[in-house]
């Protein structure tokens, strides 16, 4: 298991990287989209803390973002369903409008676990089926057991999946505007600024 940094801010602002991350995947075009997403996010945290600003500045950009995802990741796993929720609440009401109540009925055997006790469960039960399907291992018993553990968390991944999935469109938004800032910025400065500069 990881060891979480005592991190001098809310670790939640670390879910820029995943913006960074998902431009990194699409190629040497989007590293700017990347490295913008890293610029904000040492913004949003007042680039207060030393261990961000040197990963960020000093280490290849793939580094630095895995850096922040893991970071990201550790943290996360520790938060329960029901900070999660929370933390999403704009966006769930948004999407579920009158049916807050179901959404809350039914997820609410799970809002005392965290993140990480989800994922284990669900990884221990897709390993099972599939041992089953590949090499034909584990007892019918144990099969059964392991798609009802993957339809019990069916329900709340989906939810998980959806609102990260929103969240970092957002991100991603609020990354190309700033980066288009920058390039009309520097398309439409006055001819004597730039000279002023030079």
């Amino acid at each position: 298991m990881t060891e979480k940094l005592n991190l001098g801010y809310d670790w939640n602002k670390l879910e820029l990287a995943q913006a960074a991350g998902s431009y990194l995947q699409e190629g040497e075009n989007s590293a700017p989209l990347a490295r913008k997403s890293l610029e904000l996010l040492l913004k949003d945290i007042g680039h207060s803390d030393s261990w961000l600003g040197r990963t960020a500045q000093d280490a290849p950009l793939g580094k630095a973002i895995n850096n922040c995802l893991a970071e990201y990741a550790t943290h996360k796993s520790d938060q329960t369903i029901k900070d999660y929720l929370e933390y999403n609440n704009k966006t769930i009401e948004k999407y579920v409008g009158e049916n807050a109540p179901v959404l809350q009925e039914e997820l609410a055997p799970f809002m005392g676990m965290t993140y990480g006790d989800v994922i284990k469960e669900q990884s221990k039960a897709k390993y099972i089926l599939d041992g089953k399907k590949k090499h034909n291992l584990g007892s019918d018993e144990e099969v059964k057991k392991a798609e009802k553990i993957i339809k019990k968390y069916e329900k709340i991944m989906h939810t998980i999946n959806i609102l990260d999935s929103k969240k970092v469109s957002e991100l991603k938004t609020r990354v190309e505007d700033e980066y288009n800032k920058d390039v009309f910025k520097s398309l439409y400065t006055k001819q004597e600024d730039v000279e002023d500069n030079q």
